[in-house]
């Protein structure tokens, strides 16, 4: 029975780290993207603006 028990909290904890790596993963999907869409936004009425 300690086997299982140690199994069954070992798959827990790696459930928790999978959800921790993914939301880490978004989180630095969005801090490096939101930055690069805004540079987009600003840098497109120049380059309408300049022809």
């Amino acid at each position: 029975m300690g086997l299982l028990n140690e199994e069954s909290g070992a798959g827990d904890f790696g459930a928790v780290y999978m959800i921790l790596v993914f939301a880490i993963a978004a989180l630095a999907l969005i801090l490096v993207v939101k930055p690069m869409y805004q540079n987009a936004q600003k840098s497109i009425p120049k380059n309408v603006q300049t022809k």
